[in-house]
């Protein structure tokens, strides 16, 4: 059996003082790959630069419906660019 936790938001703030320890926890109790979800740009970038940091965390990019009204052209652009690397999803709500 393979765990995923497929829905994470490593990125935010708050796990920035404890985020090694996070992935860390969720490791040791049998999770093989953590996905952490962006919701706008700003996010996604951060998401993405996750991936690059920890080996077991993918990253979905990607523009969350509450995020949309303020998602022009160049944000979609940017996600489309983020969600072609190796361990990259792209979110379309």
């Amino acid at each position: 059996m393979i765990l995923i936790d497929s829905h994470t938001h490593l990125d935010m703030k708050k796990f920035d003082s404890d985020r090694d320890q996070v992935i860390e926890r969720a490791l040791s109790v049998g999770v093989r790959q953590i996905i952490t979800i962006g919701i706008d740009t700003k996010s996604s970038m951060k998401a993405v630069a996750l991936t690059e940091r920890y080996p077991s965390v993918f990253a979905s990019a990607g523009i969350h419906p509450h995020n949309a009204d303020r998602a022009d052209f160049h944000d979609l652009k940017h996600i489309a660019l983020l969600a072609k690397g190796e361990k990259l999803l792209l979110s379309v709500k």
